[in-house]
């Protein structure tokens, strides 16, 4: 029995298109530079509610100004979540395709010798574990290992992948109940009742766990607010943002539902709950205004203006959002709720990412880390119950480049400080090839989050920037890369009869149905 500080844990963990929806309600339109404060506060009071209330922005009790996600897309940004390491390490990262996430036609997945967040306060504290949503850690082709149960959950209902990839010339995304699959996206499930079944599924959880007298950690991955948008018909046509803004909506509802179930079953006060995004906003080529959707307020400016064109391979682009290594693709909002620990209203302004909650949640939970790997995250308790921490948690952030091995290194660029040192940069969905910039160039994203204009940095910051970037490289040791794991001739059927097998014995043993599905 855990007899920790902390008793639950409730992770949620929302899609990209969230970022510009949270921000802008909080008071300050940062979409557009021009408009925005950027040292401007949300500060707020202790409401009766966090959520459940359309993202109140007077109910929050800690805020993060400056809180990064380890990647910026969704399978290596979950895996470095899980596991308190950058993907590189844990296999979710790529040397030949430029497949960049775990899909239909990749047999790839998690490595099997790491311990996740919920497989170690399974294990070392006895905590219940459950999870709701998207995976994108493994396609279970067959194969039960690559499913959150294999991963530390006992309780898991949600897809292998996101519902965007259910049809067209991908077979129908099914939904699973632990390891058996009760459903088919579009098919017999329809998207717009996941966000309710996610829900009910998770209070039920939080019920059985508490009543049992068991310490939980639930991880709700929503997925409602990824593209294709979708919300229920209560909530279709209810918002002012069309069917993002009542996708939102329905996300805020969902949250609300937990809340109440935590408070229902006398627990809130002793659950942490922890919110952010798994990667940034969607990119501006993409985002259809007349859905609601922005591409989120760090907009990357200094790759759209031509002025900048001959330092940029001769090309403007705009896409510096989700996928790219500007602050647009790691940088969202991130948001803490613990009721007797953290004091209400405050803003930290500290660098943190989503490597830190492994560390954190394993101090409150009074579990020693896992011996004999090295892990990139650190624990940030002191900032989440003072609002400070001395030394600062993070002397570097790395953004990492989920794309092929470049001659010098996949880290495109280096935080230090307040300072960004751009090694080399890309759009962020691969339509430029990549620019090598020498000497780097250098922002102040503390002053300047958009990336409107290089700076000339104090001596020393490029240097001590390089130094790290390439200790950090030198940490690394070589994993076998899980996206390059391709078969273009065979696609996870889930289940459904192949219409010809023989790929079965292509892959050393892998079962792997053939691309087309008989159903």
């Amino acid at each position: 029995m855990n007899n920790s500080l902390l008793g639950s844990v409730l992770l949620l963990c929302k899609f990209h298109s969230v970022v510009a929806e949270v921000i802008q309600i909080g008071g300050v339109d940062r979409r557009r530079p021009e408009a925005a404060d950027i040292k401007s506060k949300i500060i707020s009071q202790h409401h009766n509610h966090i959520w459940g209330c359309g993202f109140c922005p007077d109910t929050v009790q800690r805020n993060n100004e400056e809180w990064y996600v380890a990647e910026n897309v969704c399978s290596p940004s979950r895996g470095a979540l899980l596991t308190g390491r950058y993907a590189i390490r844990s296999g979710l990262w790529q040397n030949k395709t430029e497949f960049r996430v775990i899909h239909p036609n990749c047999y790839g997945h998690m490595l099997d010798n790491e311990i996740t967040l919920p497989e170690l306060l399974q294990n070392k504290a006895g905590y219940a574990t459950g999870m709701i949503g998207k995976w994108h850690l493994g396609y279970a082709y067959s194969r039960p290992t690559e499913l959150p149960l294999a991963k530390g959950f006992e309780h898991f209902l949600g897809t292998p992948a996101t519902h965007a990839e259910s049809g067209g010339h991908y077979p129908a995304e099914p939904l699973f109940n632990g390891n058996n699959i009760v459903g088919r996206l579009t098919k017999d499930v329809p998207c717009n009742n996941l966000t309710i079944q996610y829900t009910h599924f998770a209070q039920e959880f939080i019920r059985n766990s508490t009543r049992a007298n068991k310490p939980f950690f639930l991880y709700a991955a929503f997925d409602n607010t990824h593209t294709p948008v979708y919300a229920s018909p209560r909530f279709q046509g209810k918002s002012r943002r069309g069917p993002f803004g009542d996708a939102t909506m329905e996300l805020d509802w969902a949250v609300g539902e937990l809340l109440n179930t935590l408070r229902e079953e006398k627990v809130e006060n002793n659950t942490l709950i922890w919110f952010s995004s798994d990667n940034g906003a969607w990119v501006a080529s993409f985002v259809r205004p007349k859905d609601g959707a922005s591409p989120g307020m760090f907009t990357g400016e200094w790759p759209k203006n031509p002025v900048n064109a001959h330092l940029n391979g001769g090309r403007t682009y705009i896409d510096t959002g989700k996928g790219s290594t500007w602050e647009g693709g790691h940088r969202v909002p991130g948001m803490a709720y613990w009721p007797t620990v953290i004091k209400p209203g405050q803003l930290v302004e500290d660098v943190v990412s989503s490597l830190d909650i492994y560390p954190t949640v394993a101090h409150l939970a009074g579990v020693p880390m896992p011996s004999g790997r090295k892990y990139d995250g650190t624990n940030i308790s002191p900032l989440l119950k003072t609002g400070e921490q001395n030394p600062a948690p993070h002397d570097f952030f790395y953004y990492y480049a989920t794309l092929p091995t470049y001659p010098h290194s996949r880290i495109n660029a280096v935080r230090y400080k307040q300072y960004k040192v751009h090694f080399q940069t890309r759009s962020g969905f691969l339509k430029e090839p990549m620019v090598i910039h020498n000497p780097p160039l250098v922002f102040d994203v503390e002053n300047d989050p958009f990336e409107r204009e290089t700076i000339k940095p104090p001596p020393g910051v490029i240097e001590i920037a390089t130094e790290a970037r390439k200790k950090q490289d030198e940490s690394v040791k070589a994993t076998v890369p899980q996206f390059d794991l391709v078969n273009y001739k065979c696609m996870n059927c889930h289940g459904l009869p192949a219409q010809d097998s023989k790929c079965c014995q292509e892959e050393k043993g892998i079962c792997l149905p053939r691309l087309r599905c008989s159903a």
